[in-house]
């Protein structure tokens, strides 16, 4: 998420976070000014959920990228040899 009015993250990370679908919001030095993931049963549901957002906040949000991702092969957060 890319935002035009920074002074509004807040508020948008404190609206987000009632999401069901938000697995994780993360902030990083970098491009993006928001780190989102969502999990949703289809891309339709995310498009609306971007336009909420984006009606809840006008002008407020500049774009949004995304990556859609079908299926998970395999997905492991924490290596066995990594735990303590």
């Amino acid at each position: 998420l890319y935002l035009t009015d920074y002074s509004k993250r807040n508020k948008i990370v404190e609206y987000l976070k009632n999401n069901p679908n938000l697995v994780f919001i993360d902030t990083y030095a970098g491009e993006a000014d928001l780190d989102l993931e969502f999990h949703f049963d289809n891309i339709k549901s995310f498009f609306k959920s971007m336009q909420d957002l984006n009606s809840i906040f006008p002008k407020s949000i500049k774009n949004f990228e995304y990556i859609y991702i079908l299926k998970y092969h395999k997905f492991l957060y924490m290596p066995e040899k990594w735990k303590q």
